[in-house]
């Protein structure tokens, strides 16, 4: 009888792996993402180099603004990942594929800054960035909250006051974007620049950083029943 309840909570018992190729995998996407992004960076044709240094990248601004612009996105989403995977000890499936539809845009921006370089007069050049970042942080909060109520996930219980103060900023985030999207039909430059609202957002976050001292190890959170 023993052994059948055992085979049983065996079997009703969920399928957890650690998450150390998980946390890999989106290290390497996200390096290589963040050195293809400068090499979007080209000299026009016709380039005049005797003017100087200054008047030459005067040229090329809007690309070195899209350039800076996608880094930081990517620097922003790097810390926002990494402070999400503190709290968790184990991954499932579910994790897993979400993960992976996190990087699925976040592996395009070279593409969609190149994009932005060559159409950087329409509107649509920033719809699309826009919505590029709007998948991506939508997957991040998913798997945010995924976790929260997955509790077997969990290194240990996150604080109410971290829950909601990173999906007040990913929200503020999303709007950022959906104002973006807006503005452009005014003013591309100006809709341009307003993503580097987002890293902004993210600088410093009092609630997550009084959080990051490592859990013990020792200390195991219980599923719900």
């Amino acid at each position: 009888m023993a052994h059948g309840d055992r085979a049983s909570q065996s079997r009703q018992r969920p399928s957890l792996l650690t998450f150390d190729r998980l946390n890999a995998l989106t290290d390497a996407v996200m390096a290589i993402v963040m050195t293809l992004l400068v090499l979007q960076i080209e000299i026009p044709d016709g380039a005049n180099f005797r003017r100087g240094l200054w008047p030459f990248l005067a040229q090329i601004e809007h690309d070195l603004g899209i350039y800076a612009i996608s880094f930081l996105m990517v620097a922003t989403f790097w810390v926002q990942h990494h402070s999400l995977f503190h709290y968790l000890r184990y991954v499932d499936r579910t994790v897993i594929w979400l993960d992976l539809l996190f990087l699925l845009p976040v592996s395009m921006l070279p593409f969609t800054s190149q994009l932005k370089s060559a159409f950087r007069h329409d509107a649509e050049s920033v719809w699309l960035l826009s919505f590029a970042l709007i998948v991506s942080w939508l997957s991040l909060a998913a798997i945010s909250w995924y976790a929260m109520r997955h509790r077997e996930l969990l290194r240990r219980p996150v604080p109410a006051e971290v829950v909601s103060s990173v999906l007040w900023r990913i929200g503020a985030v999303i709007a950022v974007c959906l104002a973006a999207m807006v503005l452009a039909t005014a003013s591309v430059r100006l809709a341009t620049y307003l993503f580097l609202a987002v890293p902004l957002l993210f600088l410093r976050n009092r609630s997550v950083d009084a959080h990051w001292q490592d859990a013990p190890e020792s200390v195991e959170v219980q599923s719900d029943q």
